[in-house]
């Protein structure tokens, strides 16, 4: 009988060739592992051959692996999953977090994968992200395919709010805007009873910036299709954008309740000032003597109101320099409109003199500054008289007890800063301060002002009360050198 050889794989027509022994000499090992292959060539079986050969071939291969659609209503719903593939025998898909049902394997031999999952509904406050995996094996192993990610959305809250979100736009830094009122809808068929309405921050702003007035929302049961309003404003603290929450604390929604979140944004701008002058320089003024005012326009040039809050003197000799105001403080310039206000110079002391004015605004670094310089300098006078010989009076011979007798004193202005005379100050002084008198004249008994070259008298009067030498100083203020004037009076009374 004819023997017919086995013929392995495609490889038809030929016959299969005794495997070659080693040669002698060769190790038990070497020729333990040619007889296992020899008989897998020949199609033994692993008993005959001693071990068995694992059968293998090509990895599988992943072309694509999709889920449409990516994400669902908060109801949930189906998404459908398909792969293309090479290679494969089986497919299983997975999921986190796990849903009933998952993971499933099917067969894949068409190299296509197609299945249908269904998401359930989700009803908490935030969104729930599921990550799918397919795992696909064939002879060669098995492979996973990158993950699809499908968002099932948060519930909606049974609460809406009208409007849905607010923007303020533009508001100038520190002046509150108009409030907005927002209505809050309850859209649940159960009563919903509202918490506290307040703002929380939004990363990197602040919440001071907006205000809120609960009006009927804060601890309000509001039945189905019913609303409550608060009212929201803007007050911007800085320039830029600046944005913010609102929350309603919903108590009947969840165990623990739940917030309702408006989302509310504007924008703050500096206010820009712009000034008539941007320096005040005074002449030179006498000490103590106010000079004239000088007279400051302030005008809006920018898309915001100007916020004008006081205005004051700062810094060395503040005292030195006086603000009034016609109609800047404490007001509100619109767009291009001007207010202002007046500066005065008035030294206490010789020598330059400076100060600022500050002006408290809105615009960048919350102040406008003006600098302030004048030079204070002290008047020169005379005092001149018939019984005057330098700074003491003398009245000539006796005086009867009981009588009177006066004498007139001439104050001459020989600068030119204007002398100040403050005649309301003038005080006798000394033993015999009784004994005299003065009358103002044309120097006024309150305050004079002499120019340059000009003159004033007033008279002194002796009334000796005892028949002997009587003596006295008469003083007041001026803004000379010394501050002030000072005479010596003698006189001598008889019986």
């Amino acid at each position: 009988m004819k023997v017919i050889r086995p013929v392995i794989g495609n490889d038809l027509g030929r016959v299969a060739r005794r495997p070659r022994l080693p040669r002698r000499g060769g190790s038990r090992a070497a020729l333990s592992s040619v007889m296992v292959l020899a008989a897998t060539l020949i199609g033994l079986s692993s008993t005959a051959a001693g071990a068995a050969v694992p059968r293998s071939g090509p990895a599988p291969v992943i072309f694509s692996f999709t889920g449409r659609p990516q994400s669902l209503p908060y109801k949930g719903g189906k998404v459908s999953f398909s792969a293309k593939l090479k290679y494969a025998t089986t497919c299983t898909i997975s999921v986190s977090p796990g849903i009933k049902g998952l993971p499933a394997a099917a067969g894949c031999k068409s190299q296509s994968f197609a299945r249908k999952v269904a998401l359930p509904k989700h009803s908490t406050g935030s969104p729930i992200t599921y990550t799918f995996l397919l795992h696909v094996r064939g002879k060669g192993g098995t492979v996973t395919a990158p993950s699809v990610v499908i968002t099932v959305g948060a519930a909606p809250p049974p609460v809406t709010f009208s409007p849905a979100a607010i923007s303020f736009g533009s508001e100038g830094v520190g002046i509150p805007s108009a409030p907005i009122t927002v209505t809050v809808t309850n859209n649940n068929p159960s009563t919903q009873t509202l918490g506290s309405v307040f703002i929380a921050p939004v990363v990197g702003t602040d919440t001071g910036d907006f205000q809120v007035t609960p009006g009927n929302c804060a601890g309000a049961q509001v039945t189905h299709r019913q609303q409550c309003r608060f009212t929201i404003s803007f007050d911007p603290t800085g320039a830029g954008a600046r944005s913010a929450q609102v929350y309603v604390l919903d108590s009947s929604w969840g165990p623990m309740g739940t917030n309702a979140v408006l989302h509310v944004g504007g924008s703050g701008v500096f206010a820009v000032a712009s000034l008539s002058t941007t320096r005040l320089s005074f002449a030179n003024e006498g000490v103590f003597v106010a000079s004239n005012v000088k007279k400051v326009t302030l005008t809006n040039v920018h898309s915001v109101s100007l916020s004008i809050g006081t205005i004051f003197t700062q810094s060395a000799n503040s005292v030195d320099f006086t603000v009034g105001s016609d109609n800047c403080e404490f007001t509100l310039i619109t767009i291009g409109k001007s207010c202002t206000f007046y500066v005065a110079f008035t030294p206490t002391g010789e020598g330059l003199r400076t100060s600022d004015v500050v002006i408290d605004d809105n615009t960048a670094g919350s102040t406008t500054t003006i600098p302030l310089s004048g030079t204070g300098v002290f008047a020169e006078t005379t005092l001149t008289g018939s019984a005057l010989s330098g700074s003491v009076l003398s009245f000539p011979g006796e005086t009867t007890v009981g009588d009177s007798t006066s004498e007139t004193v001439t104050i001459t202005n020989h600068s030119n800063p204007p002398v100040t005379l403050r005649m309301g100050t003038a005080v006798f002084g000394g033993t015999n301060a009784n004994d005299f008198n003065w009358v103002p004249g044309n120097c006024t008994s309150a305050t004079d002002q002499l120019l340059a070259g000009e003159s004033c008298s007033f008279t002194v009067v002796f009334t000796p009360l005892e028949p002997v030498l009587r003596q006295a100083t008469l003083t007041f203020a001026d803004n000379t050198i010394t501050g002030y004037e000072e005479l010596m009076l003698s006189g001598t009374g008889t019986s």
